[in-house]
């Protein structure tokens, strides 16, 4: 095999990367105030479709660290609020 394409095979497309990431952000929306609930599961079947497309477990292990990456970015808000608010 060539290194490029055992390095293709390595690398996630740019692509599935932004699609886990987005589908932590629909579990972001699922909770309060939002509240969208029916998001969550939708979120979460977004994330195992593009493992179940990846060819190498490292492209899995980038597209778990992209989906917790932006789930806990964008949904760290309530720590701010809750020490804020109640102390």
């Amino acid at each position: 095999m060539s290194r490029a394409f055992k390095q293709a095979a390595i690398r996630p497309p740019i692509g599935s990367i932004w699609l886990a990431a987005l589908a932590g952000l629909l579990l972001v929306l699922s909770f309060e105030p939002a509240g969208l609930a029916l998001l969550a599961p939708l979120g979460f079947a977004l994330l195992a479709l593009q493992w179940h497309k990846s060819t190498a477990p490292r492209q899995a292990a980038l597209q778990g660290f992209a989906f917790g990456l932006a789930f806990f970015g964008a949904g760290v808000s309530w720590v701010y609020v809750s020490l804020h608010d109640y102390g």
